[in-house]
């Protein structure tokens, strides 16, 4: 089989939106032994050949810099006490993150540096290079929705594990899912937020341009005590209503009290409530602090 030949008339049939067509030459090429790789744009084969689209050399993928191995070694070791129900290292964790500059973001399963650096938290901790193509990582994602549909959650918990170990994360809430080199795509059946833009179910796309958190809003405080603390309520510029400082209390002393009976879940679950709300707590320091400026101590 010729393949760049193959692979042009693809091309073609793609630019003329014949999916019929295009989807059968990859069909048959799949049939040989050769994989496709539309988003990096190259082919790979069964006996380890390889070429891009327009008929050059695929080029080499850039290692990861000393700064950026150190992140994923760090979150990969929290996604680890996490999973054993650690809590209290895995706060200790987040907290060396914090202090490099990087943010955590559970929900999204994704971290940020401040330099820009990104990648997926992968649950579990595995600490791999997704090299599965978006059409197997979507055949696996198929199968383990079937078994849910079945109701055969051991099933499905066991596909859900095998993507884990290949580096993908899966986020069920949302209905799509990340690699750990960047790639995002949703379930079928699910359509994308509006806030990231139409995209067909299954296809994949830049994790960096479609898994940017949420910007909080600017918050403008309704009343300042003696020492600078913001009292009331505070008021996003959008209309919607922040914390209380009172709010913020009584959730970080109910956190508290977890930790000293060792819910160590329910800690976590109130810690992320928090940071939703654009509050920190640091409990090396035994303070916490607000994106607004507002700061407390923990008692």
């Amino acid at each position: 089989v010729e393949i760049q030949d193959l692979i042009s008339r693809r091309e073609e049939a793609r630019r003329t939106k014949d999916w019929a067509t295009a989807d059968t030459i990859r069909d048959e090429l799949r049939s040989h032994g050769v994989e496709l790789e539309d988003k990096q744009g190259f082919w790979r084969t069964s006996g380890g050949r390889s070429g891009s689209y327009v008929g050059g050399p695929v080029p080499v993928r850039k290692p990861f810099s000393e700064a950026s191995l150190a992140i994923r070694t760090l979150v990969a070791e929290r996604e680890r006490h996490r999973a054993t129900n650690n809590f209290e290292a895995a706060d200790e964790v987040r907290r060396q993150l914090a202090q490099m500059g990087v943010e955590l973001f559970d929900s999204e399963r994704i971290w940020k540096s401040v330099d820009g650096q990104q990648g997926v938290m992968v649950t579990g901790g595995h600490q791999v290079d997704c090299l599965l193509t978006d059409h197997e990582i979507q055949s696996r994602i198929t199968q383990r929705e079937d078994a849910r549909m079945a109701k055969d959650f051991s099933r499905a918990d066991l596909l859900r594990e095998d993507l884990r170990r290949n580096g993908v994360e899966l986020v069920d809430g949302q209905k799509f899912w990340v690699s750990t080199d960047g790639r995002q795509g949703f379930y079928r059946g699910s359509m994308p937020p509006a806030a990231l833009g139409a995209m067909p179910a299954g296809r994949s796309s830049s994790l960096a341009t479609t898994l940017a958190p949420p910007v909080m809003p600017m918050m403008q405080p309704v009343g300042v005590m003696a020492g600078g603390m913001a009292v009331g309520n505070m008021v996003g510029s959008t209309g919607t209503m922040s914390l209380s400082t009172v709010s913020i209390m009584a959730l970080v002393q109910g956190r508290e009290r977890a930790r000293e009976g060792k819910d160590w879940q329910a800690a976590d679950a109130i810690r992320e409530d928090l940071r939703a709300h654009g509050v920190d707590v640091w409990d090396k320091d035994k303070n916490w602090r607000c994106s607004d400026g507002r700061h407390g101590r923990i008692p």
